[in-house]
């Protein structure tokens, strides 16, 4: 069967996210993690034009990371996996995805 497969963030990237409730801006996957409130964040889509948030969340550390599309492959239909964008645009190490991480989920 073809259909989209978001795997999202791992949880090395989760680890560093701030524990909340539900985000009260995308409400997805977010019973453990607060999105900023009232910062967009961007949209994935996959082969049938279905959408999948990306979210903007709060850092243990301080400040704010943005959630982007890592990469994306073929099998049956698109893979996607996401990680973290720290403030000026550059990915936070701990977020980004290995082959074997991937590998382990898919």
């Amino acid at each position: 069967m073809r259909m989209t497969q978001f795997h999202g963030l791992h949880s090395g990237a989760e680890a560093l996210l701030t524990p909340g409730d539900v985000c009260p801006t995308c409400k997805r996957l977010l019973e453990k993690f607060h999105c900023v409130p009232d910062i967009a964040g961007e949209t994935a889509f996959g082969m049938f034009g279905e959408e999948f948030p990306l979210g903007v969340y709060f850092l243990k550390a301080g400040g704010i990371a943005r959630e982007f599309v890592q990469w994306q492959e073929w099998s049956s239909g698109p893979v996607i996996v996401t990680a973290l964008k720290d403030e000026k645009g550059n990915w936070i190490e701990e977020s980004l995805w290995t082959r074997e991480e991937y590998d382990e989920v898919s």
